[in-house]
């Protein structure tokens, strides 16, 4: 986390997809970052593309109140590609 707000600096980051398929557990660390992650792209004028979420952890996070309809959400890294404009 403390290294991410300057690396988005030096590689001059517009848009930072995070994909969640290599996630099975949705509790309240894994929310919290990221929302942290989420929060401080924000502030660094970084769009968040989240990809990756399965329904059972769509479930579980909603069960623990995480509003994610903040977030662009998409079902895989190759649609947020794609939603970005970049080729294969």
């Amino acid at each position: 986390m403390e290294d991410i707000p300057l690396k988005i600096q030096e590689q001059a980051v517009e848009c930072l997809i995070i994909d969640f398929s290599g996630i099975y557990n949705f509790d309240e660390v894994v929310t919290d970052y990221l929302l942290k992650i989420n929060a401080v792209m924000q502030m660094l004028g970084v769009r968040s593309i989240i990809t990756g979420i399965r329904p059972e952890l769509a479930q579980a996070a909603t069960e623990l109140g995480v509003n994610l309809f903040s977030m662009k959400t998409m079902a895989t890294v190759q649609q947020a590609l794609q939603h970005l404009g970049v080729k294969k």
